[in-house]
């Protein structure tokens, strides 16, 4: 599962990693992305990627207000109707820079901020939407998860599909056969990734600075006594 993510990277990393040919001049930094809110997508557009502006979360009734889906297992993409179409004819890239999972120690739940070794911007493997929600056009996306790298599993045991660069094209390719694409949906190399506990800071959305990112300490193991 993956409910927050982060995107703090300048805005000429986020060009030249896509590509791009846009001002983006409208786009922050963020440090506790959260559902529902609206945030930067790749898509492709008439042969070239642009960035566009999508509400993080499929709703899941024709409500802008329903409850979002945020995730999609990899496992089930092709066999649920709220996801097989948008995986066959709409897929994205989420930019990100890491992403927030919790990990529960002794009852408390503990946030990490997971990311890419090198530090690098890297893409999430989404799909998105359009729909109208009580005359409101939502324009909306997905990331998909896959099961943990060891890495990540004493953490939680799905984690975000993260793509190889050399893998965007193809994922936004609309000629693409989208079977082919489902190799691509596995766990990332846990050799090139790290994690810290962060400031539980990052557990509102209501915060989005970059204090939520502040290292933290994980509490001392208690031993249970008999």
């Amino acid at each position: 599962m993956c409910g927050r993510y982060t995107l703090a990277k300048t805005k000429k990393t986020i060009v030249e990693h896509y590509s791009l040919a846009q001002d983006l001049d409208s786009l922050m930094p963020r440090y506790n992305i959260a559902p529902a809110q609206s945030n930067p997508v790749v898509i492709q557009s008439e042969g070239h990627k642009e960035m566009s502006f999508m509400e993080w979360g499929l709703p899941w009734l024709e409500s802008p207000s329903s409850r979002r889906i945020i995730n999609g297992r990899a496992e089930t993409i092709l066999q649920k109707n709220s996801f097989k179409n948008s995986f066959q004819h709409r897929r994205c890239l989420i930019p990100a820079d890491g992403f927030i999972e919790w990990q529960n120690i002794q009852g408390a739940k503990y946030p990490h901020h997971i990311t890419l070794k090198s530090g690098n911007l890297f893409s999430f493997a989404g799909i998105c939407s359009e729909s109208e929600c009580e005359e409101k056009l939502i324009q909306s996306y997905c990331i998909i998860t896959t099961e943990a790298n060891p890495l990540l599993q004493p953490i939680h045991h799905r984690m975000p599909v993260i793509l190889n660069s050399s893998h965007y094209d193809s994922w936004l390719s609309n000629e693409a056969n989208p079977m082919s694409l489902l190799p691509l949906l596995k766990p990332y190399p846990e050799e090139q990734m790290s994690h810290r506990t962060v400031s539980m800071k990052v557990n509102s959305a209501k915060n989005d600075n970059i204090e939520c990112l502040q290292s933290a300490d994980l509490p001392p193991i208690q031993e249970t006594l008999f």
